[in-house]
């Protein structure tokens, strides 16, 4: 026989809780790791970069590499923003 827990007045498997919270994590770690992956493209849009779209495109491309993400990391932080809003 399977262990329940009671919740409330349901009662659900302990292996349903589990997947449960592995779903949760998954989502949370997927949404960090993508955040992390594009934080050359929020830096750049943040900043007015004045290549932004470029370095997006360059980060998508390149960002998987090492190399690649520091890179474009790199140029979305030393180039001076564009002065087009001020």
């Amino acid at each position: 026989m399977m262990a329940r827990r009671q919740i409330g007045t349901a009662a659900l498997p302990l292996h349903a809780r589990a997947v449960m919270f592995d779903t949760a994590t998954t989502a949370v770690l997927i949404f960090a790791i993508a955040i992390l992956y594009l934080l050359p493209t929020i830096l750049a849009f943040g900043r007015d970069h004045p290549r932004r779209q470029q370095l997006g495109l360059m980060n998508i491309l390149f960002g998987w590499t090492l190399i690649g993400w520091i890179a474009v990391f790199l140029w979305a932080l030393l180039a001076a923003p564009s002065e087009e809003g001020a």
